[in-house]
């Protein structure tokens, strides 16, 4: 596979070639067509560790469409970063000493330090924003999440990028499953066991790119909380969305921008 990225004013197939764009990537992807055949990738023998590959790459991008799916009130930030975060899953993965290849697991519920830190925007970090700690906090026990904003300084401890007029705050409190392999057949990959909580969310006004915020506090509670089970966790995520005005009254979100940060996990 070969990439360009002159101005080729040309995408589709010619002759044996294909060429394409993806919102992953920057230039115009080209590749030549061929390669073995489906059945054959999917039944020769000698493609065993191909389908064991694939099989956790499937798994690996369930688990991911579980995590975008659990923030997806603001899945517009995490537009053209979806091989990033499959990206991330399938490290998880790797992460699993137990299960053999090809059925190797996505644990969030024994990796949640490493959910703590991850950006859904691998384009724009929340820490290029926000430029000081965010305290976060979950209490797994009553399903309660905690978090506080810092009072907001332009040019101290927060700046908006480019030329963003308005910009808001989104605190989400999710639950997140587990991802193991299932029986032989496809879906190759199943939640451990279904979320039945919908995911808590609080958000802020719309503020002017340079105005000066005090400190904010937020709680989020899960409705009808009972418990979860160990497969299960608890993900408390900070973003922020950036506005144009239409009226002194109506708002609309930029998409394709923001940022957004898992803050705790438990």
């Amino acid at each position: 596979m070969a990439k360009l990225t002159g101005n080729l004013g040309f995408t589709g197939t010619l002759g044996n070639i294909s060429a394409y764009k993806s919102r992953n990537s920057e230039g115009t992807i080209v590749r030549t067509k061929g390669g073995p055949s489906g059945k054959k990738v999917k039944h020769d023998p000698a493609f065993e560790n191909t389908r064991r590959n694939n099989h956790e790459f499937g798994g690996a991008s369930s688990a991911a469409k579980a995590l975008r799916d659990g923030l997806s009130i603001v899945k517009h930030i995490s537009a053209g970063s979806v091989g990033h975060i499959n990206k991330f899953t399938r490290a998880l993965a790797d992460l699993d000493s137990v299960s053999a290849w090809g059925k190797r697991a996505v644990r969030f519920s024994e990796t949640r330090q490493y959910l703590e830190g991850f950006n859904l925007n691998k384009n724009l970090l929340l820490s290029s924003i926000l430029r000081q700690p965010v305290d976060g906090h979950i209490d797994r026990s009553t399903g309660n999440a905690k978090l506080q904003l810092p009072a907001l300084v332009t040019a101290i401890n927060f700046k908006v990028p480019g030329q963003y007029k308005l910009y808001r705050f989104v605190v989400m409190l999710a639950v997140i499953p587990d991802f193991e392999h299932s029986l032989p057949a496809e879906p190759y990959y199943k939640p451990v066991k279904p979320v039945t909580y919908p995911t808590e969310v609080c958000t802020t006004h719309w503020y002017a790119a340079k105005e000066q915020v005090n400190i904010q506090e937020f709680n989020l509670q899960l409705k009808n909380y009972s418990g979860l089970p160990d497969c299960h966790s608890l993900v408390l995520a900070l973003g922020i969305e950036f506005g144009e005005p239409l009226s002194n009254r109506l708002v609309q979100t930029i998409a394709k921008t923001g940022a957004l940060q898992v803050i705790a996990a438990a």
